[in-house]
């Protein structure tokens, strides 16, 4: 997992042409103003939410199986939790070759996502995201789908 801010997404270019059309479109790009965004022939897709972040216990803890996902704040503070997917345990009944898989509670780490601040999940990163900080509050974020077939 990487955690940074949007105006050093150059340092992670490197990672694949996917991942620096993704985050040079978020960094560029005014989010406040635009909702979606089709990138690299489909295998890049953006999308803005707006939300107000919630109770822990009601948030969902997944991993996806093809994808990484890149948050990006736009408005608000979230936190998100993480951990490894080797330290998570599916929920029982879970479909195991779906693209989302939900996962029991497991012991996790935190961190507050910012205004202005990304962070990307590898499919090994289980996360629960959209976790108030203290009080409800209300978030803008885009959500990027980087397909990794």
């Amino acid at each position: 997992m990487i955690i940074d801010r949007i105006e050093n997404a150059h340092l992670y270019y490197g990672i694949g042409t996917r991942f620096s059309s993704a985050l040079d479109c978020l960094k560029n790009e005014d989010w406040l103003a635009k909702e979606s965004a089709v990138l690299e022939d489909g295998k890049v897709t953006i999308s803005v939410g707006d939300y107000v972040s919630k109770p822990e216990a009601d948030c969902n803890t997944e991993a996806h199986s093809t994808v990484a996902d890149i948050h990006y704040s736009i408005q608000g503070t979230e936190v998100i939790g993480y951990c490894d997917r080797s330290n998570a345990t599916p929920k029982q009944g879970s479909d195991l070759s779906a693209e989302t898989i939900y996962f029991e509670t497991p012991e996790l780490n935190y961190f507050k996502l910012l205004p202005g601040m990304f962070c990307i999940m590898l499919p090994e990163d289980v996360h629960r995201a959209k976790i108030m900080n203290g009080n409800p509050e209300d978030c803008r974020k885009a959500i990027v789908k980087v397909s990794l077939l």
